[in-house]
């Protein structure tokens, strides 16, 4: 008798097996999910932050390259005026 009461209790929880590991692998692919966002975001994070050291870098050397190119053009005039001044002078 007491096998007959003892099989529905054990028909009902295995019936609800399905669902509860539906439900663990829902939840599963859902953190996985969030996982792969928050990585790409990430990394996202850190290519705008590379991106933006190396248009600074970037700057930094037109700036230097304007100030060779000004000076170099300040001694080609000085040297061409020397030039003008020594045969001025002969």
């Amino acid at each position: 008798m007491t096998e007959i009461v003892n099989q529905p209790l054990l028909q009902s929880n295995s019936m609800n097996m399905p669902f509860v590991a539906e439900k663990r692998m829902q939840q599963q692919r859902l953190e996985d999910f969030h996982y792969e966002q928050k990585r790409i975001q990430e990394h996202n994070n850190k290519k705008v932050i590379l991106d933006k050291l190396m248009l600074e870098a970037y700057y930094a050397r037109l700036d230097a390259l304007s100030i060779y190119t000004r000076n170099a053009q300040l001694q080609a005039a000085q040297a061409e005026q020397g030039k003008l001044l020594d045969i001025e002078i002969r």
